[in-house]
């Protein structure tokens, strides 16, 4: 084999080595992207802020939730949407980072509970009052916009 061919199967060992580690690397940092496409988007107005909600609308999706996701951005949350409303309990399993969450009947907040610490698991918790939508945001989002019971929300379909 001449030189110019083994300087040539050099490079392409090279950059396939490469793009392996690059693609590797991508989803070990970055698997919310592969299990949250999965997920129907809706925009959502609350407080002051808009949201981009993740919608988990079927037993499966409600079921993962969050859950082994590193983190969110905060300006987006997950949206289960249950068909009728009453007491939903929630826990923090294989969460890796804390939530707020709030408690919707209709478009109406009716409870909320801030900063769900990863560590209360086996622990559920549940509104006061029966919903049939719950948000989950990053912790200190109910904080940041103020937010009170008796809020009305705004959704807006983008997907």
């Amino acid at each position: 084999m001449s030189h110019k061919s083994e300087l040539f199967m050099s490079k392409k060992i090279y950059i396939l080595f490469f793009t392996t580690i690059f693609f590797y690397i991508l989803f070990l940092f970055f698997p919310q992207q592969k299990h949250l496409m999965e997920y129907k988007k809706v925009n959502s107005v609350i407080g002051n802020k808009i949201y981009t909600l993740f919608i988990a609308d079927t037993e499966e999706k409600r079921n993962k939730g969050l859950s082994g996701i590193p983190s969110l951005k905060s300006n987006e949350g997950m949206l289960f949407i249950f068909e009728k409303p009453d007491f939903y309990h929630f826990w923090m399993k294989d969460m890796q980072f804390p939530l707020d969450f709030i408690f919707i009947n209709e478009n109406q907040i009716v409870d909320f509970i801030e900063n769900l610490s990863p560590r209360s698991y086996p622990n559920s918790f549940t509104s006061k009052e029966r919903a049939n939508k719950i948000i989950e945001l990053k912790s200190g989002e109910v904080k940041k916009i103020n937010l009170k019971k008796g809020t009305n929300i705004t959704f807006i379909t983008i997907n």
